[in-house]
């Protein structure tokens, strides 16, 4: 053991490194170390934030998506779906809702709402508020949700 220490001394000295770094097999400076940790625990903070950014929306997406799918099945069940314009009309609704949240979850996940995000910042609609926008991002989805039920009904008969 004694030997195995005055080697490791003689090396480090001849090659002017700490023993730790001829042990862990690599030169580090300390100022570099501490450098590259700052930087590693920043992107992890930031990842880590974004990622409870998006869990947070897709959560809030799925629990909108679930509840449409109990009340439309709640009326189809109970008969409501055909008793009235009223009845017709949210049935409609929920089941274009349904549609709406299972088309939106992956531009979440693929990260296309936040490219569409950034360049509106850059637009006009940018200046609207936040519900303004929902409600306008709201619309949006629906008509398309519509358009592909209208045509999947014309196209297939579904």
């Amino acid at each position: 053991m004694e030997t195995t220490c005055r080697i490791l001394t003689d090396i480090a000295e001849l090659y002017d490194v700490s023993i730790p770094e001829i042990i862990d097999g690599e030169r580090k400076s300390e100022k570099m170390n501490e450098e590259v940790k700052n930087v590693a625990e920043k992107m992890s903070d930031y990842a880590g934030s974004e990622k409870e950014k998006l869990l947070k929306e897709v959560r809030k997406m799925s629990i909108m998506g679930v509840i449409a799918l109990i009340a439309y099945e709640v009326l189809v069940t109970t008969g409501l779906d055909g008793s009235g314009i009223v009845g017709e009309n949210l049935t409609k609704y929920f089941h274009t809702l349904m549609m709406v949240m299972i088309l939106i979850l992956p531009f979440y996940t693929t990260g296309l709402i936040e490219k569409i995000r950034s360049r509106q910042k850059e637009g006009s609609i940018s200046k609207l508020s936040k519900p303004v926008r929902i409600v306008l991002a709201t619309v949006v989805a629906f008509v398309a949700a519509v358009i592909i039920k209208i045509f999947c009904s014309t196209v297939f008969g579904v």
